[in-house]
This record gives C-alpha cells, structure tokens and sequence, in this order.
C-alpha cells in the first residue's frame, strides 16, 4: 500500500512538471511570435495560415453565430450550472471583399467583451444588408488569436448553418467561400499568464520530486543503520601506544593493562610476554624446543611440623590387613 501511494505521487509530480515545462515552452513560443509582430488575417490567402499561427486584424463584420460551446452539469437529465464559454462567428476577410473573391473564415470568441463587440457589429451588419444604412459608428474591434483547423463538429456547424440543414444547398456550393482554419480570440496577456502557470506548476513538480527523494534516502540511511552489525571494541596490544580502556581494567600510560585486584602482577607478566621473540612462520614454531626452567628451591626452607600421632584415640579405628591367600 505504501509502494502505490509514492508511485501515485511520483506520477503526480512528474505530470504537473511535464504540463508546466509546455506550458513554458508554449508561452514563449507565443511571446516571441507577439515581439515579431503579427500578420493582419485580412489579407492571408488560404496557403499563409497554418496551425499554431498567432495573427491579429481588425473585424469589419460579423455575419452570424453559427454555433457556441456550453459548459454544465447534468443529473438526471437535467443541466446544471449551465454557462457558455465560446461563441463561433462566421466574419468575411476584408482583403478578398475588396479583392472581388469575397473568403470568409471562422472566429471562436471567449471574453465577454469580446462577445459584446461582436454581437453589436453583427446587429450592425444585418441592418446594413436589410436596409443599406449604415450606423453613425461602426463598432469594428481588433482581436488577435490563434490558428487552428476548421475540422470536426464545428465544421459540420457551420456548413449546416450556411446550407439552413440543406434547404439553400449544398457543402460544395460553399466551401470555395471558407477558408478551412479557425482564429481563436487570444486574450491579452494570455501568454504572460500562460509562463506564470508554467513556472509555478514546474517547481511544485520539482519541489515534490526533490522532496520524495530526500525521504526516500533518509528512509535507506536508517534502514542500513537498524540492520548493521553491533559495534564491538577494539583492543591495542599491551606494547601499543594508544591508550584503550575495558571493563576488566585500567590502561596505564604506557598502554598495558593491569587489574586492581592483583597489584599489578598481571600488567608485568603481559609486558615480559611481548618482549619475547615471536616466530615468524609455523615451523619455526613448532620445531623450536620449550625451555623450561626448574624451580628453585626455596632459599630457607621450613620443615613442616610433624604430627603427634601418640595424642590420637584410636580406640574406634579398625585396621584391615589384607589376606593374600585369598
């Protein structure tokens, strides 16, 4: 249970530092392409856009929303918290109006602003085309965003809103029109907010990292610490020259170890053991002869006492004489 609650942690830290690093990685990407400077999509042909593409330009008209993303929870059938999030425009590229071949491409919005730009010019636009007036003011806005493919749902979106679900005809009969690429509204400052994100999501994904492997070595350190031998000590000759000390003595200066209860004898007999000659290998000391010295007699030797045995009662002794012939 352990091992699975690190290993979930380890790919948590590793996700969030994989996500933060693009996250910098695309952020910069984006703040550089912003300090080149941005080509105005009006006057892009087809073969100009490309995916990954920031561009930027003014929009002169909006000629309907085709389509919008909504976010919201559902129980029961029921939706809850329900709140838009994009609003898909069809608006037409200046250049190819005045150019004669009109080319129109597809715009998601996100920001509110950006939506209350866009639904006053396209009340503007269809006033003007149903009356020929034009407003004191037209409310054109600047957007700048970012290249994607016109593909999937929005795509059938849009061709069925162009077509009215094939009642004014055909996907053929429009796509000529389309530019097959999609602008999505970029919000200022979305690049410097998207480095931000990036930075704080890769050092928490270091820091943890960093973290598990500073626990997981201090967890090894005292792992190798419970399962190694017990110390044990360590004793100098008695000819050494470093002082040791053990339970059964005391270590005098010169390093031989006498104990308190023989006055020093054993200390003595040690230290004329290590002046002997040692051998240097087995046969020598096995072919080497042991001299023994006989003990001295005793220089005033006392003659042990003699026992009375004329004082003894050997009245209750018995003494027993061995019969031979038996």
């Amino acid at each position: 249970m352990r091992n699975t609650r690190w290993l979930s942690a380890a790919v948590i830290f590793i996700v969030m530092l994989c996500m933060g690093a693009t996250s910098i990685l695309t952020a910069s990407e984006q703040l550089q392409q912003i300090k080149k400077g941005l080509d105005d999509f009006n006057y892009l042909s087809d073969s100009e856009f490309f995916k990954g593409k920031f561009v930027e330009g003014y929009v002169y008209e909006v000629w309907g929303e085709f389509a919008y993303e909504e976010m919201y929870n559902e129980t029961l059938g029921i939706k809850r918290n329900s709140r838009v999030t994009s609003h898909y425009y069809l608006v037409p590229l200046s250049g190819s109006i005045d150019a004669q071949t009109p080319k129109f491409i597809a715009l998601e919005i996100r920001t509110a602003e950006g939506v209350r730009n866009a639904e006053l010019l396209m009340e503007q636009t269809w006033n003007y085309h149903d009356t020929g007036e034009e407003p004191d003011v037209w409310n054109e806005f600047l957007i700048q965003g970012s290249v994607s493919g016109l593909d999937g749902e929005i795509e059938d979106l849009l061709y069925d809103w162009l077509t009215n679900d094939g009642t004014d005809g055909t996907r053929a009969d429009y796509e000529d029109m389309i530019c097959p690429y999609l602008i999505s509204e970029y919000a200022p400052g979305a690049a410097e907010r998207g480095m931000s994100f990036g930075i704080v999501l890769t050092l928490i994904g270091l820091a943890g990292i960093g973290i598990m492997i500073f626990i997981y070595i201090r967890t090894r350190q005292s792992e190798t610490v419970r399962s190694s031998p017990e110390p044990y000590t360590a004793y100098t000759p008695v000819n050494g020259n470093v002082p040791q000390s053990g339970s059964f003595g005391n270590t005098t200066a010169s390093g031989t170890v006498s104990s308190p209860a023989d006055g020093g004898e054993s200390a003595r007999l040690m230290e004329e053991m290590s002046r002997l000659k040692q051998p240097t290998d087995a046969d020598e000391f096995f072919s080497s002869p042991v001299r023994r010295e006989e003990p001295k007699a005793p220089e005033n030797p006392s003659p042990e006492p003699k026992k009375d045995m004329d004082g003894l009662d050997t009245s209750g002794l018995g003494i027993g004489i061995a019969d031979e012939d038996k």
